[in-house]
């Protein structure tokens, strides 16, 4: 998730690289607190989308700030995407063969790291418990491939692998018409969104008797769905919008504030027949006004200890994402579930859940070795 999944952000306040350390006491003057708070928001609303029940009701039945939560349990996904290609010049990275390595390691360590974890630690959790996590080395191997049989979230991962491959070799062909050719992507993905061409291919695909046909549909299908938001981030990045907006950095943010209620109170999009979560205009424009909105607001004059403390949590952003089925697997069926009075759909389990992703991952990082650090930050 993210640039070399990493919060590698070029702050468009500064004009700058940063990179976030693991070290929290690293210089702070470069780092975009905006992008870091939405980061760790959407974190949590991701655990949220997988273990909040809300009992059935409607968004229009929930108070105000739990419409908030629900909403943006669907705009999570599209804010990662968006955020790994807004900070990526995609046409100096494809002209760079270092660069190119150094991305690629960031977005496959952690998978394989991972996916080897759920494996041992479903396997032990079956011999310990009895349970059936996992059905043999095949469901490793998918897991390996296609990121979608024992994490079901790690499709994620693999779609971002396939769009950055797609992008670096287009950019390294293409070179000058690159940014053309990135523009008939997204259409031709809006295309087959509302036209219900790719639910239609990828929908209901029945494959032999016992093998679960969404392990390769599933990730392979949302490709089109992930495809606008990388379009999007490509295009801000090349037109340097992030820049060119903070002269006027008030003014934005009092639309984008104005736009996300009208979008949230509004429906002014046409739904996306046989699709999957994030298909569509509404999510394009969700994800965007709200990647700009945090982008611009002004968070480095906060306090230097509520700056820290946002740095510590956001750098294992990457670990909440992965590591959020396996921690909740493990509380839910361990003495853990007793301990912390754990109640299945509450928000005190996602909150649980998430803080103990954090305190994981954090521990993991102490290990010295940099590609662990690297597959937890």
């Amino acid at each position: 998730m993210g640039e070399d999944n990493q919060l590698k952000i070029r702050n468009p306040i500064l004009k700058t690289d940063s990179v976030i350390k693991s070290d929290v006491n690293a210089n702070t003057d470069n780092f975009n607190y905006g992008i870091a708070v939405l980061r760790i928001w959407m974190c949590f609303e991701v655990v949220l989308y997988h273990f909040k029940s809300w009992n059935g009701a409607s968004i229009q039945d929930l108070a105000w700030p739990f419409r908030m939560l629900m909403r943006y349990g669907k705009i999570a996904v599209p804010v990662f995407m968006l955020t790994s290609f807004i900070f990526t010049d995609m046409s100096k990275l494809s002209m760079d063969n270092k660069k190119i390595k150094k991305r690629f390691l960031r977005l496959l360590v952690p998978h394989f790291f991972w996916a080897f974890s759920y494996y041992l630690i479903y396997k032990l959790l079956d011999i310990w418990k009895g349970l059936s996590l996992e059905k043999g080395i095949s469901d490793l191997l998918w897991q390996l491939a296609l990121g979608h049989s024992l994490n079901q979230t790690e499709w994620f991962q693999i779609d971002l692998i396939i769009l950055t491959i797609v992008f670096i070799v287009l950019f390294k062909i293409f070179k000058k018409h690159a940014i053309f050719v990135t523009w008939l992507m997204g259409y031709l993905a809006l295309y087959l969104q509302y036209s219900g061409k790719n639910g239609a291919l990828f929908d209901n695909v029945v494959w032999k008797e016992g093998f679960n046909a969404g392990y390769v549909t599933y990730p392979i299908g949302r490709i089109m769905e992930m495809l606008p938001f990388a379009v999007i981030g490509i295009l801000i990045c090349h037109y340097e919008i992030l820049d060119k907006i903070k002269k006027h950095r008030c003014a934005v943010i009092v639309i984008s504030i104005l736009s996300l209620c009208f979008l949230f109170n509004m429906d002014v999009f046409s739904s996306v027949e046989r699709q999957y979560d994030y298909s569509g205009c509404y999510y394009i424009l969700a994800g965007t006004i709200s990647v700009i909105l945090f982008c611009l607001v002004p968070l480095e004059v906060l306090p230097t200890f509520i700056k820290k403390i946002i740095m510590f949590f956001s750098q294992f952003s990457l670990s909440v994402y992965f590591g959020q089925r396996l921690i909740a697997t493990l509380i839910y069926n361990t003495c853990l579930n007793a301990w912390f009075k754990m109640r299945p759909g509450s928000i005190h389990d996602c909150i649980i859940i998430y803080i103990c992703c954090v305190i994981i991952a954090w521990c993991i990082s102490l290990i010295p070795s940099k590609y662990i650090r690297m597959a937890v930050k």
